[in-house]
């Protein structure tokens, strides 16, 4: 059998080999693809603490109506009982959000970071165009997580507070919590993002 060296083969080598790894523009069309789901999953938070809100309100009068018996702690106590066990089903569904929000936000965020180190490297104007307004659509994002996320973060104080009252909600609000922290503790990496495009961008004028 005869071995054929590139030298002897005939073939024509080129300088590089074909790269099919996603250019800027690819990256920055995939980081928008992903905002809305941010915004979608803190929107379906704030229904599903409304829906545990729901849940408490309606608990208030039975809490009334125990306290006006001749064994209102007992009475207290069934019914934390019972809140918790309705509890169950929103706090499932948040934990659901928070682990997709945190998927989400890891598969963007590589993305996010090497377009801004390539931003004093671009040299195509719709490549600049495009990092200019997704820097602007980080903006908006940054403020509106700064806002939705900080109210989060204060039901999460809340609910550390209420489940002081009793050792029967204590788990399921345990598990509240911590599944809005993992959501609200992604406020730094969405500023740090804006934050990037920011310095990148403004020694090129563009910003």
């Amino acid at each position: 059998m005869t071995t054929f060296t590139p030298a002897s083969s005939g073939a024509i080598e080129t300088d590089e080999e074909e790269d099919d790894s996603p250019g800027f523009v690819e990256l920055v069309a995939e980081a928008e693809d992903a905002f809305p789901i941010f915004s979608d999953v803190v929107n379906e938070f704030s229904s599903q603490l409304q829906a545990i809100n729901d849940i408490a309100q309606s608990g208030v009068a039975e809490v009334q109506a125990a306290d006006r018996t001749s064994r209102p702690a007992s009475g207290r106590l069934a019914i934390l009982k019972r809140m918790a066990e309705r509890f169950g089903e929103p706090v499932d569904t948040m934990e659901e959000l928070a682990d997709e929000y945190v998927e989400q936000l890891s598969r963007v965020n590589g993305g996010i970071q090497a377009m801004a180190q390539r931003i004093p490297h671009l040299e195509d104007p719709a490549e600049v165009a495009a990092a200019v307004d997704l820097h602007g659509k980080l903006q908006n994002l940054a403020s509106s997580a700064t806002e939705g996320l900080d109210q989060l973060q204060s039901f999460a104080d809340i609910v550390q507070d209420t489940a002081r009252l009793s050792r029967s909600v204590r788990p399921v609000f345990r598990r509240m919590k911590a599944a809005v922290e993992k959501v609200a503790s992604s406020k730094d990496t969405i500023a740090d993002w804006e934050k990037q495009f920011s310095l990148q961008l403004s020694p090129r004028g563009d910003s």
